[in-house]
């Protein structure tokens, strides 16, 4: 909208001659309503409404039929001319008001009120561009309200603001549809609420470049519906040969001694023997046998030096902490031959590891059943013959099916 010191109504008393102002004051004030008119803008407005909530009405019908008691008179009193405006409600008809400001109730824009022509539904304005299409403004000292759906300004207003036009954020309404038409044609008119139409023109460029990318799939969806969208590409359901990913971790297995070792995590620990050092990324627990086994997940690029088997490590839970978190390192085989299993085990029974693997704690995971080697004869007892069965009670023992023969007297019994 131009300022107030742009506009030649405001200055036709400073450019004509004394004696015009003097002698002629009718002519002047001619003048001057005749520039008002030229920089004024019209504000179409359909449902126009009082304050009591009469609203205009256009009769279109040729004539007007009155119906009392089921009897139908026409009468030419009750004629109305097509375009004639009739009333809905019985009210007296508050309408617009001549200098009064109207504001409108989404953009806040006021304009003055220059004269109405409600026949037409349009109203002369100071001009004001900054209307929105389709809000409603209401009249200061009237109260009456309409809803706009146009906004033309007069020649004056388009000349002064004719730089303005080529800005979507100054342009009006009916020449930001041009705009729509040249940059946004393969959009459709109705948006997504609360889409602003003038920023999408001037940022239509990078949705453009967009287009066919994950991102413009994104910016389509929520221009048009309002949604967030998620593109999923069928490459990324395919099984490839090989296609696993695979890491390599470098862990310190320990069992604590002092403190808790899960807070540890993030913090430098030192091998008091070795002292080699690391900082530790992660903490996992589990359980062997009777020993809890915590396994610390070490940062490669912070190692340095090499943490030796059943020395003591340790490392502080924060900076202000003067209390060491300890525990024992313990060893890790990397594979476990068994060439003596031994015997008397339990399942999940824990064995520590002696010699190359020395720390290390192993668990039994499953125990099976032999042969009888050996006997020890502590009570040979009497009365046996040569060939005798002899039965084993095998209650509480895990064995079974053993079998025996008594082969020699006073020399010890063999199978």
């Amino acid at each position: 909208m131009a300022k107030f010191t742009d506009k030649i109504s405001n200055l036709i008393n400073q450019q004509v001659p004394e004696f015009v102002l003097e002698q002629h004051p009718k002519f002047l004030e001619f003048i001057k309503t005749y520039y008002t008119f030229m920089e004024s803008a019209e504000l179409g407005v359909t449902s126009v409404q009082t304050t009591d909530g009469i609203q205009l009405e256009t009769e279109t019908a040729q004539e007007n039929e009155l119906i009392l008691d089921g009897s139908r008179i026409d009468t030419d009193r009750t004629q109305l001319d097509a375009g004639d405006k009739i009333l809905l409600e019985s009210s007296a008809f508050g309408k617009f008001t001549r200098g009064e400001t109207i504001t409108g109730q989404t953009s806040n824009a006021t304009a003055t009120v220059l004269g109405e022509d409600l026949d037409n539904n349009r109203l002369f304005i100071s001009a004001q561009d900054k209307f929105i299409n389709g809000e409603s403004v209401v009249g200061a000292s009237s109260n009456a309200t309409a809803i706009i759906n146009n906004y033309k300004p007069n020649p004056v207003t388009n000349i002064q603001e004719l730089l303005n036009f080529r800005d979507p954020d100054k342009v009006i309404s009916n020449f930001l549809t041009k705009f729509r038409n040249e940059f946004l044609n393969t959009l459709p008119e109705t948006l997504s609420n609360g889409v602003d139409k003038r920023k999408l023109i001037k940022n239509v460029k990078s949705l453009y470049r967009a287009k066919g990318t994950n991102r413009g799939h994104e910016l389509f969806f929520r221009l048009l519906f309002g949604l967030e969208s998620e593109t999923i590409y069928p490459r990324e359901q395919v099984l490839r040969v090989s296609d696993g990913k695979w890491d390599t971790k470098k862990i310190l297995r320990v069992i604590a001694t002092t403190g808790n070792t899960a807070n540890l995590i993030g913090r430098t620990i030192e091998g008091e023997t070795s002292e080699a050092t690391a900082i530790v990324e992660n903490v996992f627990k589990f359980q062997i046998g009777a020993n809890e086994v915590t396994e610390l997940i070490l940062n490669d690029d912070t190692i340095l030096g090499t943490f030796q088997t059943s020395e003591v490590i340790r490392g502080t839970a924060s900076d202000d902490d003067d209390i060491f978190i300890k525990a024992t390192v313990t060893g890790l085989p990397s594979v476990v031959t068994i060439s003596n299993d031994g015997t008397l085990y339990s399942q999940t029974d824990s064995i520590t590891v002696t010699g190359g693997g020395q720390g290390a704690i192993v668990q039994v995971d499953g125990i099976g059943r032999g042969g009888i080697t050996e006997f020890i004869i502590d009570n040979p007892g009497s009365g046996y013959e040569i060939g005798d069965d002899i039965n084993f009670t095998n209650t509480g023992t895990g064995g079974g099916s053993a079998r025996s023969k008594v082969s020699v007297f006073n020399g010890g019994l063999t199978q």
